[in-house]
Parts: C-alpha cells; sequence; structure tokens
C-alpha cells in the first residue's frame, strides 16, 4: 500500500511539474531586459489565452495518458498486441484531433491558435511517457509473476521431497495388505485398496517429471471418484464419466481438475438425498482439452455461498501454469457447472 501511495504521489507531482513548465515555457509573448542602476532586470509577458489553451492540451493529454496505460497493464491478462498498439496509436491521434477541434468552438473564437507542431509535439511527449511507463509496469508485472512461479515450483519440489517417504512407505504398506486381504471372500475391499494404491503410484511416481498425459489424469480422477462414491448408496448417486475425442495424449498438469472433484462430492452430495454428478472431457481437438463437471445443488450444502478457498486456489494455479491459455466459466444457479478449456503444448501431443 505504501508502493502504491508512492506512485500515486509521484505521477501527481509529475503532472504538476511538467504542466507548470509547458504552460510557463510557451506562454510567453514579450522579454525585456533592462539595466536599472547597474542591475539587469528581466521582465516577461504571458498571453493568458495560450496559458488556457495550453491547459486545455494538457487536459487532453492527460485523459490519453492513462488510457494508453490502462490499455497496455491489460497486455498482463491477454496477449492482443495487434489490438493494443492500435489502441494506443488511435488515443495519440484522438487527443490531437479533438484538441484542436474544441479551438473552433465559440468560447475559444477570440484565443490565439497553437501551432499544430507545438500541439503535436506536446500530445507525444505525454504519449512517450505514458508508453515508457506503461511499459516498465508491464515489465516489473511480468518478472514478478515470473519469479512467483519459479518460487511456487521449488515450494512444491521441497514439500514432494519431504513428503516422499511417507507416501512411499504407505504405497509399500498397502500392497502388503493387499497381498493379505482374501480376494474372493472381500472383493470389494481387495478393489478398494487396489485402486488406494494406484492413486498412490500415480502421485509418487508419475507425476514427478512434471505434466503428465491426459489419459493418465483421466484414469486417477476415475480411482478417486471410485474411492468417493464408497461412501455413498447406489441409489443416492447418479454418477456419469465420458470422455470423447481421440487426442487422449496430450500434456496437462497433475492435479489440476481434483480441486473441482473434491468441491463436486463435498458440496454436490448429500446422504439420504438424490443426487449427480455429471464429468466430462472433450479431446477431440488436437491442442486444447475441454473439462465439464456439473453437479446437484443441496439447500443445506452451502456451495450457493461459495465452497472455500479450493477453488479460488484452482483458479489461482491455472493462471500461474495456463497464463493467457485457459478459460474457466463457473455457474452457480439450480446446479453447480464447471467449465475449463486448456491450450495445450502442440509440440508434446502425439
Amino acid at each position: 500500500m505504501k508502493r502504491l501511495h508512492l506512485e500515486i504521489l509521484a505521477n501527481i507531482l509529475f503532472w504538476i511539474l511538467t504542466v507548470w513548465l509547458i504552460a510557463s515555457s510557451f506562454s510567453i509573448t514579450f522579454v525585456d531586459i533592462e539595466i536599472i542602476n547597474g542591475n539587469e532586470v528581466v521582465n516577461i509577458q504571458r498571453d493568458k489565452a495560450i496559458i488556457i489553451q495550453l491547459l486545455t492540451l494538457s487536459a487532453y493529454s492527460f485523459i490519453m495518458f492513462y488510457l494508453n496505460y490502462f490499455s497496455i497493464l491489460k497486455l498482463r491478462k491477454e496477449q492482443n498486441l495487434l489490438r493494443t498498439a492500435l489502441l494506443s496509436a488511435s488515443y495519440f491521434i484522438i487527443a490531437v484531433i479533438v484538441y484542436h477541434l474544441t479551438e473552433l468552438l465559440p468560447m475559444y473564437s477570440g484565443f490565439p491558435k497553437l501551432q499544430l507542431n507545438l500541439s503535436v509535439g506536446i500530445t507525444a511527449f505525454y504519449f512517450a511517457v505514458s508508453m515508457t511507463y506503461s511499459l516498465i509496469k508491464l515489465w516489473i508485472y511480468t518478472e514478478n509473476n515470473r519469479k512467483r512461479l519459479l518460487l511456487e515450483k521449488k515450494q512444491t519440489e521441497l514439500t514432494l521431497l519431504r513428503s516422499q517417504l511417507r507416501p512411499h512407505f504407505l504405497f509399500n504398506t498397502l500392497n502388503n495388505l493387499l497381498a493379505m486381504v482374501d480376494q474372493t471372500n472381500n472383493p470389494n475391499l481387495a478393489d478398494s485398496l487396489n485402486t488406494l494404491s494406484n492413486l498412490l503410484r500415480y502421485v509418487v511416481y508419475e507425476t514427478a517429471e512434471g505434466k503428465v498425459s491426459i489419459i493418465k489424469e483421466i484414469s486417477f480422477i476415475k480411482n478417486f471418484s471410485n474411492l468417493q462414491m464408497l461412501r455413498f448408496e447406489k441409489d443416492e448417486i447418479e454418477y456419469n464419466f465420458d470422455v470423447e475425442g481421440e487426442y487422449d495424449h496430450q500434456p496437462v498438469e497433475p492435479g489440476i481438475y481434483i480441486p473441482f472433484i473434491e468441491n463436486a462430492f463435498k458440496y454436490g452430495v448429500e446422504i439420504e438425498n438424490t443426487s449427480f454428478i455429471y464429468i466430462r472431457f472433450d479431446l477431440s481437438c488436437k491442442n486444447m482439452i475441454r473439462f465439464t463437471i456439473t453437479n446437484s445443488v443441496h439447500d443445506n450444502c452451502g456451495q450457493k455461498s461459495g465452497s472455500g478457498s479450493g477453488i479460488k486456489k484452482a483458479k489461482e494455479r491455472l493462471s500461474l501454469v495456463y497464463p493467457q491459455k485457459h478459460k474457466i466459466v463457473i455457474q452457480n444457479d439450480k446446479n453447480f457447472k464447471v467449465f475449463i478449456e486448456i491450450e495445450t503444448d502442440e509440440s508434446n501431443n502425439n
């Protein structure tokens, strides 16, 4: 907050200083130097009408300055460089044209007209400062975001290293327990232990090198969902899991969808009430993964008022891992629906 206040103060001082310099410098109409009692006395006369004109031009430059500034800062969220460049150029041109149209108003009829090269020069000065200022801010944001992503990655790697022993131990223990289970008399228990073992194998080994193929992530989600379904009776949940499309080897960040699956089972399902969860993956595009999950909403589950920080953190992770390469739409009406579209890396697709 202190940095923001200093930045606002610097902007105010910049405008006060530059407007004062421009108005005092370009409004001079007469300079008279006299020698009185051996002392040099300088008399400067300024045209008040020109000062008003210069202040008017500065006002239009002020508007142009910050319109251009905020337009360039939008590049933090979108990469439409051509559109931004055209907007910047149009702001500059419009500022000059609008000022000279203002000179034609009746209230300015008796005022002297500023020369075109002067008005263009002053506007160009503020435009150049606006470009420099906004590009520096954009670079600082990009650099901070890069450092943040690097720090997140290092912290994740450290956490995984610290927790490697416990999942590995649990993974081996589950395999030992599975070998002890009578799979003939207890098939459900054996299947559940096997599913949990597969989940741990995926987390410990498959995700160690970063992104995984979407088909592996889908298998992980299916196993995760199957374990969640054990808490409910068969007729309590209408559960559908559909996968369409042939491009099932696209690389994807592991665990990117799990928070939304967890959210559906936590807030969209209620014991002794009929509920539904529909999950769909569309892999019909070579470089695009489309994911949709829709679940029921119960009055006492609290989903309409928000479902905690899980989705918020998932959205932040999407922004970090897929900047300008993802879209997420959340609808919370009678049902709760999440749609995620991710643009994948074409060079890694099969």
